[in-house]
């Protein structure tokens, strides 16, 4: 009896375990397959947008910048214009204002300080145009990150939706998967875990001291996906205005340095409409608009060339214009993150084919009152210093708590001059569509004013010109070949914050 029952159990504990075998197997067949198609689905059709060049003159064209610096006595200046152009824009519609940006808040981070309450203006601007044009649609487009995921609702959010501006939260799940490893197990499972309708148990990840949150906030942050854009388009009197930046309306970025570029064109308005409204579709919102009408008699054809970009056609133009240079050509570059594979490839391959190259880069130590261990632009540049022959020069910006955080790459060629800036770090969450992004690409002959602007503003970071904006590339240097590899990893795999 005793052997029977043995051998009956010894039946049972096999078959369970083949049992739990094949279920092992088939969880993690199922975890890869999620996690494959989440990072290579179809994106939306006016996702990843490129849009046609428009020509246009240079009196239509403004470049912008934000720069934190330290005079002779150290003590720090800002000199700041995007926003008081942004606000412009805002007090000056009447038909239409769209707006879409990453971040929207108050939140002031460990510091708990702020050079400028940007967000309270930008929403007391928002209000008082809905007051005095009632009937003009208000579109502000954002990230779920100034809700927290849910696990805070933004008060500036609900005093907007209460003002008649149509809100519209950014459906994230549409998009793809930057970090497939984990994001396989949100959508698998961990996504229906939901946040209390009362503060949580966790502490806020985003404003110490703030509402607490539930678990689902840090399970929603894991997936590391945005929409990471900054647009606002606008009509300003006979013409429909666009702008984008790299610059958030974000009380504690409001001593970030950034750059800018504003653009009087209904065409290229046209192009940032559609991209726009593509966004405002797949996250439940409602274009008020099919198309924007003519405001006056279309402008004569300029010697200056615009279109918007958004995603992975940001990528494409950079490396376009990167691997079209020749010996002789200049390519500036003035970046918050620089670590895509591609783009650091090709301006090794453009340095070796004579063309001067000299790059700003922030050196990621600060973040909002903590302090980060320099990856990945550190590494980057340790990269570009071995292997470009020399020709590759470097500086860092001197940041004391505030981030450089412009993305402008600048190509000089012997008759035109080639710029794309925006929204996009030159890493592969932000360029291979994974967030949203936007950028204009812009090509001027040599010696127009937007080219003179543009020299003027990096000559005067990399050289100090009335202040101290830049320090020697020794001053970051980082040679460990460990964090050069967790660097690489993170980037590949997703698991980084860049």
């Amino acid at each position: 009896m005793i052997p029977a029952l043995l051998t009956r159990l010894r039946t049972w504990a096999s078959t369970w375990r083949r049992r739990a075998l094949l279920a092992g197997l088939a969880a993690v067949v199922l975890w890869l397959a999620v996690g494959c198609y989440q990072t290579v689905k179809p994106l939306p059709p006016d996702l990843a947008f490129r849009g046609d060049p428009v020509a246009l003159a240079g009196t239509d064209l403004r470049f912008l910048a934000d720069l934190t610096y330290r005079d002779g006595d150290d003590i720090a200046v800002r000199d700041q214009e995007i926003f008081d152009e942004v606000l412009t824009l805002i007090a000056g519609a009447s038909r239409l204002l769209v707006l879409d940006f990453f971040l929207l808040n108050d939140h002031l981070g460990p510091d708990g300080e702020a050079c400028r309450p940007i967000s309270s203006e930008v929403v007391a601007a928002l209000i008082s145009a809905r007051k005095r044009a009632p009937e003009m649609p208000v579109i502000l487009v954002t990230d779920p990150i100034n809700d927290v995921y849910g696990g805070a609702p933004s008060h500036q959010l609900r005093s907007l939706r209460e003002a008649g501006v149509q809100v519209v939260i950014t459906d994230l799940e549409r998009l793809r998967d930057s970090n497939p490893g984990y994001s396989a197990l949100w959508r698998l499972g961990l996504q229906w875990w939901g946040n209390p309708q009362t503060a949580g148990w966790l502490p806020n990840p985003l404003e110490p001291g703030g509402r607490e949150v539930g678990l689902r906030t840090y399970l929603s942050l894991a997936n590391f996906k945005a929409n990471h854009r900054k647009v606002v388009l606008a009509d300003a009197g006979d013409r429909w205005v666009s702008l984008v930046t790299s610059a958030n309306p974000h009380d504690a970025s409001s001593a970030h340095s950034n750059v800018a570029l504003r653009v009087a064109s209904t065409d290229l308005a046209r192009q940032v409409y559609r991209a726009e409204m593509e966004v405002v579709r797949l996250s439940g919102g409602a274009p008020p608009l099919e198309d924007l009408p003519e405001l006056a008699r279309p402008a004569k054809d300029g010697d200056h060339q615009i279109a918007y970009l958004t995603e992975s056609a940001v990528r494409d133009r950079v490396l376009e214009l990167i691997t079209a240079t020749e010996s002789g050509d200049e390519i500036d570059l003035a970046l918050f993150y620089l670590s895509h594979g591609e783009i650091v490839r090709a301006l090794v391959n453009a340095a070796e084919r004579g063309v001067w190259i000299r790059a700003v880069l922030d050196p990621n130590r600060d973040a909002f009152g903590h302090e980060k261990s320099g990856i990945p632009n550190r590494q980057a540049a340790e990269h570009l210093t071995r292997v470009g022959g020399g020709g590759i020069a470097l500086r860092w910006y001197a940041t004391r708590g505030e981030q450089f955080h412009s993305k402008l790459i600048v190509v000089r060629r012997q008759r035109s001059v080639d710029a794309v800036l925006g929204s996009a770090n030159f890493t592969r969450r932000n360029l291979d569509d994974y967030n949203l992004e936007a950028s204009f690409w812009v090509r001027a002959p040599r010696g127009a004013d937007l080219d003179r602007e543009l020299k003027l503003y990096l000559d005067r970071i990399w050289t100090n010109h009335g202040g101290t904006c830049t320090l020697p590339y020794a001053a970051f240097r980082d040679t460990s070949r460990l964090r050069r590899f967790v660097a690489w990893a993170q980037e590949t795999t997703g698991i980084g914050t860049f």
